[in-house]
């Protein structure tokens, strides 16, 4: 990553989920849940073993020893402890949320982490990897000074983050059903088990921009060699979600325990962007403001347009369509959305679309 070379990186983690889907299929069946255990250990070796060769290319060799004198060696301990302690917080929200999902019912804690693993494709897709791609360009214009540079690299990533994230989020709204109903609708889940997944991802929804948010907004802080900052945040998050998911378990049930994981994490986002513009002047917060709420408008227009033509499909094809037929209401859907959603970016004279048209064209060139 230091040297922009992302393709191993990006590699592993498909190679890791393969392995365990392996397990899954394979070896489950025969060991029952170890055959789970030992495809993620494979999974596991596999992930370091595909980045060894990459790595070794660029000019890497493994020593054993850690030289304890050397001030770059002590920097990097002295950064890697707030971050693991950042990590750790980040798993005490899970734990916590699947201890009071054990308390609510059967099945609540399959629709709980089924609902989170939906959320995090698109924190995975496009979040998580923004925040990757762009640490090394930020952690060289730190490095050298160029604190306009670094500004203007975070704002076109938080922009990017608002128009992407926004308007998706909607069309996920829209189209949660459907998305539940494709992927587990003929499975063991009957339809009560299927609405609950399907509400809880609703709320658990809610929170998606501010997770991307948190993945480009700590890199901001790890560039200029500080993890503490976000790591104090993590924790605030931590407490404050642990607080409304007990408050809100019982009123709302599992909904509630996603709701307050959504609002945890847009707290987190804020407080990390408000310290960021703080020690930032360069940042410039007027704009992203401007592009937050455009991108809103953009989100409720695609959503919009996307919830009268899934009702309207809802009437022509009944309440109980076939998985064929589910995902041809998606597509359609979806496509309405793409349109609509284009078409209000383009009146409202966000440049980002731009970008992001040519991104596509170039891909589609390659």
């Amino acid at each position: 990553n230091a040297h922009c070379r992302f393709a191993a990186a990006a590699i592993a983690p498909i190679v890791y989920n393969l392995a365990i889907i392996g397990g899954a299929l394979f070896l489950a069946p025969t060991l029952g849940v170890t055959g789970l255990a030992i495809g993620v250990v494979a999974g596991s070796v596999a992930h370091l073993l595909v980045q060894l060769a990459p790595l070794r290319a660029r000019g890497f060799r493994y020593s054993r020893a850690v030289d304890a004198a050397d001030p770059e060696a002590r920097t990097a301990l002295k950064l890697m402890a707030p971050r693991a302690l950042g990590m750790g917080a980040s798993q005490i929200t899970f734990v916590v949320a699947t201890s009071l999902a054990s308390t609510l019912g059967d099945g609540a804690i399959s629709a709980f982490n089924i609902a989170f693993t939906l959320l995090q494709i698109p924190v995975g897709v496009i979040g998580v990897p923004l925040g990757v791609v762009v640490l090394p360009s930020l952690s060289r214009e730190a490095a050298v000074g160029r604190i306009d540079e670094f500004a203007a690299l975070m704002s076109r990533a938080i922009r990017l983050i608002l128009f992407v994230m926004l308007p998706l989020t909607g069309i996920t709204i829209v189209l949660r059903n459907e998305l539940v109903g494709v992927l587990f609708g003929y499975s063991r889940f009957d339809d009560a088990a299927l609405k609950l997944t399907a509400d809880t991802l609703l709320t658990f929804l809610l929170g998606l921009t501010a997770h991307a948010l948190i993945a480009v907004l700590a890199r901001a802080f790890y560039a200029r060699h500080d993890t503490r900052t976000p790591v104090a945040a993590a924790i605030l998050a931590v407490v404050v979600n642990s607080s409304l998911a007990v408050a809100f378990a019982g009123p709302f049930g599992l909904p509630g325990l996603a709701l307050a994981i959504a609002l945890a994490a847009w707290l987190e986002a804020l407080v990390l962007l408000v310290l960021l513009r703080r020690s930032l002047p360069e940042l410039a917060f007027r704009p992203l403001l401007s592009l937050g709420l455009r991108s809103l408008a953009v989100a409720l227009a695609g959503a919009a347009a996307a919830a009268g033509v899934a009702a309207g499909l809802t009437l022509v094809m009944g309440p109980d369509p076939s998985r064929g037929a589910l995902i041809v209401r998606m597509i359609v859907v979806g496509t309405v959305w793409l349109l609509t959603s284009a078409a209000a970016a383009a009146l409202l004279r966000i440049g980002e679309l731009r970008a992001i048209i040519g991104l596509m064209l170039d891909l589609l060139r390659r």
